[in-house]
């Protein structure tokens, strides 16, 4: 079973705040085509972060919004329906 993040040992998206994870909530096109969110910030964090593969499983199972473990809502979306491959190696 997978801990729910709120157990991770000193996570560093908790020390800079769930805002930067969470703004908006979405990286689905605008209208003009181009995401609303730029998650590329909160993936840099999400990639030196030791709890990377834990969360990102924990995203993947158990939310809908937001950036968990380095993937994006588009991302999560895309690795449900088998269109793209889980990119960590899963740990034990």
């Amino acid at each position: 079973m997978i801990r729910p993040p709120w157990q991770y040992e000193d996570p560093l998206c908790a020390q800079v705040g769930g805002n930067f994870f969470f703004s908006e909530d979405r990286d689905e096109p605008n209208l003009l085509g181009t995401p609303e969110i730029n998650y590329e910030g909160a993936r840099k964090i999400c990639k030196s972060c030791a709890h990377l593969v834990e969360c990102a499983l924990w995203g993947l199972e158990n939310e809908e919004f937001g950036m968990w473990g380095g993937l994006s809502p588009v991302d999560r979306k895309h690795i449900k329906s088998k269109r793209k491959p889980f990119p960590y190696k899963k740990t034990a």
